[in-house]
């Protein structure tokens, strides 16, 4: 893992464990990315946050902190709003800015030898997967439940093709947020699980890399009730919401145009 550049989508509980394992692999480079702030109830379970931290952004103050920790290290912090289906862009403002957001998402994507993908809904995670799957990126998934957890390495290039977060959905990816109190809209999880799950997500991550081999399991499953733990390889899909070739191909003729059609119409 020296040597690599990693982008961490989303800096809330598994943004900052992930970041604090990326530091003891030796990785010098971290870019954030959040739009959200810190909440007054964040600082007791996302290490990288004080209670000083309240009220201002995610990303920078992960980066700030990170800095902190290992002054040697490139940490950044960049304020960027992922465009999600089911969530329109009204006006013309948000559509320009849900334009302006999507170019430097996918450039810092571009940028970066690997992605985690560490977001709180599902459809905040389709765009980050089209792009990665458009440009054949290294992608980490990481998901908790409230006692489960999903760990996924999507690796899409010319000598292996693994399934994405979607390709085992049998619906496409929509507003979940929507109607839900706040306990439901945040990840309510058991203590101790990120830690487990940030790990995970780094060590897959290394292994591939170390390895480069086309025979492994990319996808791990687990429930801490159970303290039971499932390794499988996860195929792709031929008509997945979000990597399959028909999707890639309309994404690819007019990307600004085809996120704003997935966004703003629900069908």
């Amino acid at each position: 893992m020296e040597g690599k550049t990693c982008l961490i989508l989303g800096s809330g509980t598994l943004g900052c464990g992930v970041a604090r394992c990326l530091l003891s692999h030796g990785v010098k480079r971290i870019t954030f990315v959040d739009n959200g702030r810190v909440s007054y109830s964040n600082p007791v379970r996302q290490s990288l946050f004080t209670f000083s931290d309240c009220l201002s952004h995610k990303s920078i103050c992960a980066a700030n902190s990170l800095s902190k920790i290992e002054s040697s290290i490139e940490s950044i912090g960049r304020v960027i709003t992922i465009s999600m289906p089911g969530h329109p862009q009204m006006s013309k403002d948000e559509l320009d800015c849900s334009r302006k957001d999507f170019e430097e998402l996918e450039c810092l994507m571009k940028g970066h030898d690997i992605t985690f993908l560490l977001t709180d809904s599902r459809e905040s995670r389709w765009l980050p997967t089209v792009i990665a799957t458009a440009n054949s990126l290294l992608l980490v998934n990481a998901a908790l439940g409230m006692d489960t957890y999903l760990v996924q390495l999507f690796v899409r290039n010319r000598s292996l093709r693994t399934g994405c977060y979607f390709c085992n959905d049998v619906i496409g990816p929509n507003n979940t947020q929507v109607d839900r109190t706040l306990d439901q809209q945040c990840t309510v999880t058991r203590p101790g699980l990120s830690p487990i799950v940030s790990a995970l997500a780094v060590n897959m991550s290394a292994e591939y890399l170390a390895n480069q081999t086309n025979n492994f399991k990319n996808q791990v499953r687990g429930n801490i009730a159970f303290f039971a733990q499932i390794e499988d390889f996860s195929k792709p899909f031929e008509k997945c919401t979000a990597c399959s070739d028909s999707v890639i191909r309309e994404y690819n003729k007019d990307k600004k145009e085809f996120i704003n059609k997935a966004c703003n119409e629900i069908n």
